[in-house]
């Protein structure tokens, strides 16, 4: 059970904490924030299973319980022992977990590759604006030859 606390507790203390919100989308932060709330809430349900119940204080009960009676509750608590869980829910937690953080690792570095292909195409509009601005009527005219004919042709006939 110790084991399977300290996986629970260790499931995402890095993964989720580690996530830069900058970049992500209106719903992806609430749902982000949706997921670290469901964990801290699991977390503090383990937590709160995992720790041992108070001794009882017999003696408490010595003046106002028949000692035969107290005797029978005595013996039942020492005879009884808690059936042992053998659930999968934290394996399947932490498999489901995995899962999702692969996926979100895939997604960011998509995203940073398309963040890299769009600022190196704002770069070039940038350059592309700049040498537009600079260029002279001669300068297009010779870089498209087929322009320069057409208008040559319109200024022949009258058309300009």
């Amino acid at each position: 059970r110790a084991r399977q606390v300290e996986g629970l507790r260790g499931l995402s203390a890095g993964a989720l904490d580690s996530i830069d919100p900058a970049g992500l989308s209106d719903q992806t932060k609430r749902e982000l924030g949706s997921l670290r709330k469901a964990l801290g809430t699991v977390r503090s349900a383990v937590d709160a299973g995992g720790k041992a119940p108070d001794a009882i204080d017999w003696k408490q009960y010595e003046d106002s319980i028949d000692g035969a009676t107290l005797k029978v509750f005595k013996d039942a608590l020492a005879n009884y022992s808690v059936p042992k869980y053998d659930g999968t829910e934290v394996a399947d937690l932490k498999s489901a977990f995995a899962t999702l953080e692969a996926e979100a690792k895939d997604a960011a570095a998509q995203s940073e590759a398309r963040i890299a292909a769009l600022e190196q195409e704002l770069k070039d509009i940038e350059a592309a604006k700049v040498k537009l601005a600079t260029k002279t009527v001669d300068e297009e005219l010779a870089s498209d030859p087929e322009l320069a004919a057409k208008i040559d042709k319109e200024i022949m006939e009258g058309n300009w």
